[in-house]
């Protein structure tokens, strides 16, 4: 009978290893805080920073630029689709009006923290950086709808 039969043809869909389709993206509220003592990097002795958040070689959320300040606060808060998969790189630059952009330094939020990080933390300075110094970024990030901790918007120190 006709009901009996099986489908002519099966579609089997498999996925590379690593990839998440937009269906299984997490939203995560992320807030960059503040930044302090980031490194010197223009000619007149300040730094314009922002921040750039990566994801999988992808900008997904930047700060405003704060001009000639070494000790920036943003309260930066943004809610970013995360693919469950990848770190959050966390890269704070010096914006140039005339050169490129120089980076002084990131930090990588491992993708296990990603849900629920509260924290400040020294950053890994770039390559350009001249001297050695204890650059640290404040941040927090929390999943959509998560009751664990707070809401991400607040500065716990």
């Amino acid at each position: 009978s006709e009901s009996s039969r099986s489908p002519q043809h099966q579609y089997i869909f498999s996925v590379a290893p690593g990839f998440s389709s937009p269906a299984h993206m997490t939203k995560v509220n992320i807030n960059i805080v503040r930044a302090k003592n980031i490194p010197k990097m223009d000619f007149l002795g300040k730094s314009d920073p922002y921040v750039k958040v990566i994801m999988g070689g992808k900008e997904v959320a930047r700060t405003p630029v704060i001009p000639s300040n070494l000790n920036p606060e943003w309260n930066f808060k943004k809610t970013i689709e995360w693919d469950d998969t990848n770190d959050l790189i966390f890269s704070v630059w010096d914006s140039d009006a005339i050169t490129a952009d120089d980076e002084c330094g990131e930090f990588t939020l491992r993708a296990g923290s990603v849900k629920s990080f509260t924290g400040t933390v020294p950053l890994t300075l770039g390559k350009k950086v001249k001297k050695s110094g204890d650059a640290t970024l404040t941040l927090n990030t929390l999943a959509a709808g998560s009751s664990e901790g707070c809401c991400a918007a607040c500065s716990v120190m």
